[in-house]
This record gives structure tokens, C-alpha cells and sequence, in this order.
């Protein structure tokens, strides 16, 4: 059944669902702490950097030859915007674990789509020629009715 997880969050990342993918990993790190691939693949959802290096560190403690993990960890030190995580000395969690768990990102707002100005010029154009085409019938329709009644 975890198998069957892994996939479908595997699936899921890779169609750009990162948060649906990352919900499903979230809960398989914790039934199966030592799962080397949910780790590495948490690690590419996660937008965090330092939370992407406990993943990446949990991924070295696991399989200390990881090498995908070894290369995203070394590119993750020299980033600018790494703060103060010492690689391969992770914060123990309240559950005696050496890794520290990365938290759940809270869900994020919903963009505002910009209205592209073309749609509002062909939509004013639409409503006016309707408009006219109205008034036209109706001004016939209503100079027929004024002049015969």
C-alpha cells in the first residue's frame, strides 16, 4: 500500500500537483520513517530550503551513498538563503528521532487573475454592437407602434 502511495504522489508531483503530492509523502514519512525515496522525493516538493535539507539529511541518514541527495544537499549549502543548518546535525524532534520532521506548509491563498485587457476591449465591442442592434429594434418596433396607433 505504501508502494501504491509513493506512486501516486510520484505521479502527482510530476503533473505539478506539489502540494497534493507533498500531503500524500508527509503522511508516509510518518508510517515509514525510513523510506528513503519519500524522503528525497518530499525534499523536491518542498519549497522551504531549510526544511528541503532535513528531508535531504533524513534521505543521507537512511542511505549515507545517496548521491542525488548528496549533490541537492551540497547545492542547497552554497544557496544564498540557507539559514543557520548545520548538514548532518538535524534538531531532534519530541518523538526521539534524530531528523527533524519538516512542517506541513499551510495551503496557500488563491491568486487574483488578472483580466487580460484585450478580453475587456472585445467584450465592451460585443455589448455595444448588441446594444445598438437592440436599440435599432426596439426604435423600429416603437416607431411603428407610435405612427400606426
Amino acid at each position: 500500500m505504501e508502494d501504491d502511495a509513493l506512486q501516486r504522489s510520484i505521479v502527482m508531483i510530476k503533473s505539478g500537483d506539489y502540494e497534493g503530492g507533498a500531503d500524500i509523502l508527509y503522511s508516509l514519512v510518518d508510517l515509514e520513517p525510513e523510506n528513503e525515496l519519500a524522503w528525497l522525493w518530499l525534499a523536491a516538493c518542498i519549497e522551504n530550503t531549510d526544511e528541503k535539507i532535513v528531508c535531504l539529511n533524513q534521505v543521507l541518514a537512511i542511505n549515507p551513498e545517496n548521491e542525488v541527495a548528496q549533490e541537492a544537499l551540497e547545492q542547497l549549502m552554497l544557496s544564498p538563503d540557507v539559514d543557520n543548518i548545520v548538514a548532518g546535525q538535524p534538531a531532534a524532534d519530541g518523538r526521539g528521532n534524530a531528523a527533524a520532521r519538516p512542517r506541513r506548509p499551510r495551503p496557500r491563498p488563491k491568486k487574483k487573475q488578472k483580466i487580460n485587457p484585450r478580453t475587456l476591449i472585445i467584450g465592451a465591442v460585443v455589448i455595444l454592437v448588441v446594444g445598438c442592434i437592440a436599440v435599432a429594434g426596439l426604435g423600429a418596433a416603437g416607431w411603428y407602434l407610435w405612427t400606426n396607433f
